[in-house]
């Protein structure tokens, strides 16, 4: 398995130099069993934008290559969700996406609270691929 971290910081991103050592983006994990892309992102701060990097050639830059797989959100907060709609890899024709949040309503009700007009220019809806918002009332033991 290997795990690239994408993002770590707290409540909002942080670019400059100051930050080139330990990265400025926030939070979010791309997980992939050894040899392959990553199909399981958790959270989905601005660092989701990274992931979008390890679906071209050779794990190299994004060249179109669709995000099959799942993002599971561990909690709504911004500096979990705000990079969402920059996914590219998942917000292209041919993706593949299963979103998990903790059960708070309807998810995607919940999602187009900050990304609908006027604060975002499309709804969860209006993102490219197939898209499944799930909601989990309790952790499976």
């Amino acid at each position: 398995m290997r795990i690239w971290i994408c993002g770590v910081r707290g409540s909002t991103p942080t670019p400059g130099r100051d930050f080139d050592r330990y990265g400025g983006h926030t939070s979010c994990l791309a997980i992939a069993l050894d040899g392959e892309r990553p199909s399981l992102i958790v959270d989905a701060g601005t660092g989701i934008r990274l992931a979008s990097d390890f679906f071209g050639e050779n794990a190299g830059l994004f060249d179109g290559q669709p995000y099959q797989g799942a993002i599971l959100l561990s909690h709504m907060h911004w500096d979990h969700t705000q990079g969402l709609p920059f996914f590219a890899a998942g917000n292209s024709a041919g993706s593949r996406v299963d979103l998990y949040v903790p059960a708070q309503g309807d998810t995607e009700s919940i999602l187009a609270r900050f990304m609908s007009p006027p604060h975002f220019p499309i709804p969860p809806s209006g993102l490219l691929g197939s898209w499944s918002f799930n909601a989990s009332s309790r952790a499976r033991q």
